[in-house]
């Protein structure tokens, strides 16, 4: 934070659980590490942080991190049942979470920007900065699939991005390809490994400082 910790913040998410131990795969792996959903983006909150401590802005950054998102958004609704203002007067709340494929994609969802083109500042500026680097985006309403939907139905202006299925420099069957060999959403085998490709994940990150940066 810088200065005051009064007025309008700016506040970063992700969530720390997983689906726990289950049943184990052909393996024998009944352990549900969640690499990509969510641990990758738990790292990127921290890494924005980081940026952000090095340079910070007239607003103060609010970084949370909830549990029981996998089994309903649990944590984010109980925070929110004993305090409607957790985090404080939020300006924008940004949830990250899933969103580092292997390749850098090029087309976004902004969960929370509106409903078909962006209906917020925050939204508007997401875009910008994503068709700077060459990204399109699609605005779609708050849907309750993380943590920063009960925050939208306070009124909190949101952004939750979704990649899309296109990846520079891949074709859809090197995609195909790539996605079947280091995402495996929701099953044991979603765990770290030497050579998952960070590029999606250094693009992704330098997005989301952007933002912050921007709104900060």
């Amino acid at each position: 934070k810088n200065g005051s910790v009064d007025g309008p913040r700016v506040g970063l998410t992700a969530h720390f659980d997983h689906l726990g131990v289950d049943k184990p795969d052909e393996r024998g792996d009944s352990i549900y590490n969640g690499f990509l959903d969510d641990a990758i983006g738990s790292a990127i909150v921290l890494d924005v942080a980081r940026r952000y401590a090095a340079s910070p802005g007239d607003k103060p950054l609010v970084v949370a991190f909830f549990n029981l998102e996998e089994q309903g958004l649990l944590g984010s609704i109980a925070m929110l049942q004993r305090n409607q203002q957790p985090l404080g007067d939020l300006a924008l709340l940004i949830g990250i979470d899933a969103g580092s494929p292997a390749g850098e994609a090029t087309t976004w969802q902004l969960m929370g920007a509106g409903n078909g083109v962006p209906e917020h500042a925050a939204a508007r500026l997401a875009d910008s900065l994503a068709r700077a680097r060459g990204w399109t985006t699609t605005s779609t309403p708050p849907r309750p699939i993380a943590d920063v939907y009960p925050f939208a139905r306070l009124g909190v202006p949101v952004l939750f991005p979704i990649p899309g299925r296109t990846w520079r420099g891949y074709s859809d069957t090197e995609r195909s390809s790539a996605m079947a060999r280091f995402d495996h959403y929701h099953q044991p085998s979603d765990e770290p490994r030497r050579d998952f490709p960070l590029t999606g994940t250094m693009h992704f990150a330098d997005w989301i400082w952007s933002i912050v940066s921007a709104t900060t």
